[in-house]
């Protein structure tokens, strides 16, 4: 089970993107604009992945994926 520990190291992962984008503005006159843009793509898709990893590790440790209400209550106020 993931723990505090586990998400604090996801969270810091996240700096790197900044450092991606950082090296990848550095080459923006050396590359053509179709490698640019397949560039700026993929960081995309990376920091969608992060993000999902990183939300599955809250819920899990926040058990937020967990029902909060009994569904036999929730019967009664129906």
């Amino acid at each position: 089970m993931k723990d505090r520990f586990d998400l604090e190291l996801e969270i810091n992962e996240g700096y790197n993107f900044s450092s991606n984008l950082n090296n990848l503005a550095s080459k923006v006159g050396e590359l053509s604009e179709n490698d640019l843009m397949n560039a700026l793509i993929g960081l995309g898709v990376l920091i969608d992945c992060h993000t999902e990893k990183l939300h599955e590790t809250m819920c899990s440790i926040f058990n937020l994926n967990k029902p909060t209400v009994d569904d036999n209550v929730l019967d009664t106020y129906q």
